[in-house]
């Protein structure tokens, strides 16, 4: 499923944890939540987010991939690079 629309959102807005337009728990919230967190980082622009197992996302830059897994209670994000 391909969640970078929501992603990219996240990722631009203001204040990604107040902001989230999407239904709680779902694919789309947790692609807003994980991009509001991965813009934090300092790394470089995503181009493209899909969805993974469970509480994951794939998340690719121009360089590399990376793996974004959230918490039980969906809070914070780890991102872990792949390749």
């Amino acid at each position: 499923m391909d969640l970078t629309e929501a992603f990219m959102q996240g990722y631009n807005a203001q204040d990604p944890q107040i902001d989230n337009p999407y239904l709680w728990s779902s694919p789309n919230w947790m692609a807003y939540a994980a991009g509001g967190q991965f813009a934090k980082k300092g790394t470089s622009t995503p181009t493209k987010c899909k969805a993974s197992r469970g509480y994951t996302l794939r998340v690719f830059s121009q360089s590399n991939e990376w793996l974004a897994t959230s918490d039980k209670g969906l809070v914070s994000w780890s991102f872990d690079r792949r390749g």
